[in-house]
């Protein structure tokens, strides 16, 4: 058996490099002149926001900040998210009360913060375990037990 040797010509061979960024440089990095330009553009909403005074408390803040966001642009963005913040909930305060629980109690006031923070991790989901099928008391069930009772 004879081989006939042939020539492939490769004219070019691309390799993608998943871990190559997609843009040249660094995205995130933001210019001295810019931040400096948000920070100049902040305080003067901040000053002119100031020269309207307080509002009435019963007012529509979502009503107040579609009118006026247009001079405040910076503001209006920040303004959409703190209305999403929850001031308070009540699981935020269950757990607040496991804690002082734990504290208060005199065999455990000693443990580190870092045990407090796993057994308030155990407590705040035990409800959310099913450790077992739910149990259903039969009827038949509870007259053999008064049977069996009446026989003592």
């Amino acid at each position: 058996m004879k081989l006939i040797p042939c020539q492939i010509k490769v004219t070019s061979v691309t390799r993608y490099d998943i871990w190559k960024p997609k843009s040249p440089g660094n995205v995130s990095t933001i210019s001295v002149n810019s931040q400096e330009s948000l920070v100049n553009r902040i305080r003067l909403q901040l000053a002119t926001f100031r020269s309207f005074g307080r509002q009435a408390t019963d007012i529509n803040i979502f009503t107040w900040w579609r009118e006026h966001g247009q001079q405040f642009p910076d503001l209006a963005n920040l303004a959409r998210m703190v209305p999403s913040i929850p001031a308070s909930s009540v699981s935020s305060e269950r757990l607040f009360s496991k804690a002082g629980l734990i504290f208060g109690n005199a065999l455990r006031n000693r443990l580190s913060g870092e045990m407090v923070e796993k057994i308030l991790v155990v407590k705040a989901n035990m409800d959310k375990l099913l450790l077992g099928p739910p149990t259903k008391i039969d009827s038949d069930e509870t007259d053999d037990f008064d049977d069996d009772l009446d026989d003592i």
